[in-house]
């Protein structure tokens, strides 16, 4: 087993006698020195090995020393004259000596330990929530929902002035968070004096590991022991996976010293039953930050019936079937050109099968899916994608006029009479412009748009609150709730993504629910 890294400076400097010297050469008394001096350092500090992160030396208030590694941990006392720190290790009686330099120290085998940032102790009121706290928390990824959780849950402070406000919304922070602050105020508890300004440090602390963490979960359940994947790409055609790791007991998983940079996260559930398409989450991973990319989705599987997959059909208004999922409150059906990629059928229903209609163009290949939702946003059951062809012989008989081309639906051949459970739809066709545009009863804002990989980021304002919709892709179902639409969800589905802009429709509730 590896020995310390301070440690080996001194069994190195071993006589063949046996007796131990210092770095320096010098014997060890052997009586006790006399009282240490008092550090003139903010203690405690802790020092990790650059070569090998579980290696500490933890340097105390009471100029007491923990040294681990490989296992094994060494004690004793240290003293500081300039810039050489001296250990004198209780174990073998030894001295050795390391030099500071700035937030690193050089131990006496030329090995180099950084400084790590100390957690903060809580003292009275200093967990308080200031206007800088929540800038932090947005630009770190969260939600509105945890953000304003957060806020409720915490002492707080914050600067409501016109200024802050307008620092606060160019930073990114939404409309509804910036609402609870300024509901909630501005002082915090009167017993709680304001806490002096820090001094800044002379030298910068350096970053720590790069982590990612976050958890798996189905149906809001946590999954232990998912495969949680890390890519280098949108999607898994044309991308290769980097990392992998597996979640814990309760859900939760750390990715240590992965790849950095702009890449896709996972996770594949832990047994057969799971399966369908699994979704990759867009991560920007920073080196020496730690990232939590929040939850992690999985499936169960959903089984198609027929058509067969790959079958060739002599109808263009097929019925679609699959097996019914235990506890599924509806289904979500959609159908794509498979050469276009252009939706042309998307329904819900609380049937396992449908008949689409109107009749699809002949002479072409499709593929379809189905997602099973409980009560949930989320599916939590998806089928893999099947394919089935129409011969351009049926095309006369039933796909419309001659030339007629295959494309997503409007939003007026949508909304045509359907089986009991439709929706309505509406036409979303929107730029990138300054002020939001409203479509029924939300206005959006297209924040931002990837032509290269079909994604699209947009702001959804419903009842009063913004809700940013990060980093979508094409024909991806975007759910939200709102008021009037009680426990069913409003549908946000874009089929293209242009320069500056983004085409699609918005599907909502014709009969709403109280929640």
């Amino acid at each position: 087993m590896n020995r310390s890294l301070f440690f080996a400076a001194i069994i190195c400097a071993m006589v063949s006698e046996g007796s131990l010297s210092s770095i320096h050469g010098q014997a060890p008394s052997p009586a006790p020195p006399a009282a240490v001096p008092v550090v003139p350092l903010k203690l405690p500090l802790t020092y990790v090995s650059a070569q090998t992160q579980a290696d500490q030396l933890e340097l105390n208030a009471d100029n007491s020393f923990s040294l681990q590694e490989a296992g094994q941990t060494y004690h004793g006392m240290f003293s500081l004259t300039g810039n050489t720190l001296e250990l004198r290790i209780s174990e073998t009686n030894a001295n050795t000596t390391a030099t500071m330099q700035g937030s690193t120290l050089i131990d006496g085998s030329g090995q180099t330990w950084v400084l790590r940032e100390q957690p903060v102790l809580p003292t009275p009121g200093a967990d308080v929530v200031k206007n800088q706290d929540v800038i932090r928390l947005v630009k770190a990824g969260l939600d509105d929902e945890i953000v304003i959780a957060k806020i409720g849950s915490s002492r707080c402070q914050f600067d409501t002035s016109p200024v802050a406000l307008i620092g606060l919304a160019q930073s990114g922070v939404s409309a509804a968070v910036i609402k609870t602050m300024v509901a909630i105020g501005a002082p915090a508890a009167a017993d709680t004096p304001p806490s002096p300004p820090a001094a800044a440090p002379s030298v910068q602390p350096p970053a720590g590991p790069t982590l990612v963490t976050g958890r798996v979960v189905w149906d809001g359940i946590p999954v232990p022991n998912a495969l949680v994947q890390l890519w280098q790409s949108g999607d898994h055609n044309s991308s290769f996976k980097l990392v992998s790791t597996a979640s814990a007991a309760d859900g939760t998983f750390t990715m240590r010293e992965p790849p950095t940079g702009r890449l896709r996260i996972g996770a594949v559930g832990p047994s057969p039953d799971y399966g369908g398409n699994h979704l990759l989450y867009p991560v920007t991973i920073v080196a020496g930050q730690r990232k939590n990319v929040g939850d992690l989705y999985v499936f169960k599987k959903l089984q198609l019936l027929s058509p067969a997959n790959s079958a060739t059909i002599t109808t263009t208004t097929p019925t679609l079937q699959w097996t019914g999922f235990p506890g599924a409150a509806r289904y979500d059906v959609r159908v794509f050109n498979s050469k276009t990629q252009q939706l042309v059928l998307s329904q819900s229903t609380q049937s396992t099968q449908i008949k689409v209609s109107p009749g699809l163009p002949g002479g072409q290949q499709y593929q379809w899916d189905v997602g099973a939702y409980g009560s949930r946003t989320m599916s939590t059951a998806d089928s893999s994608t099947w394919y089935f062809t129409i011969p351009s012989t049926v095309a006369d008989t039933a796909a419309g006029p001659p030339g007629q081309k295959s494309q997503a639906p409007s939003a007026t051949e949508l909304a045509a009479p359907k089986p009991l459970g439709e929706r309505n739809y509406i036409d979303i066709k929107l730029g990138k412009t300054k002020k939001p545009q409203r479509f029924g009863d939300i206005t959006l804002l297209l924040k931002d748009v990837d032509v290269k990989t079909n994604t699209y980021t947009v702001e959804v304002m419903a009842d009063d609150k913004i809700t940013e919709k990060r980093d979508k892709r094409i024909n991806e179902p975007v759910q939200f709730y709102t008021s009037r639409g009680g426990r069913l969800p409003y549908e946000l589905v874009i089929n293209t993504v242009g320069k500056n802009e983004i085409v699609g429709y918005l599907s909502t509730p014709k009969e709403t629910v109280a929640r």
